[in-house]
């Protein structure tokens, strides 16, 4: 009989390879910024589009569970991508 549940044990090293790395950390930001990381979610007068952005929030999450991110580095990287918006406002 062939096992088909995938190797759930290994995928925390598999997001480790993918995100700790400068390039993974960019697009950790970028994700965090596009799904709403850093500013409310909420679409008012737009209950569907208000779901939507959730659960594009809801998979960022997930990968930063994955990453067993601590409190301080993910305020951290918030704190920079929060820095950035403004940096790209001011100019």
């Amino acid at each position: 009989m062939i096992n088909l549940k995938p190797p759930f044990y290994k995928i925390e090293e598999s997001y480790k390879v993918v995100f700790n790395n400068p390039d993974g950390q960019r697009v950790l930001k970028h994700l965090m910024h596009t799904a709403y990381m850093t500013q409310t979610s909420y679409a008012p007068g737009d209950p569907n589009e208000t779901a939507h952005r959730e659960g594009m929030r809801r998979l960022v999450l997930a990968i930063i569970k994955q990453l067993r991110m601590n409190t301080g580095d993910l305020k951290s990287k918030l704190e920079e991508i929060q820095d950035e918006n403004d940096a790209f406002i001011r100019s």
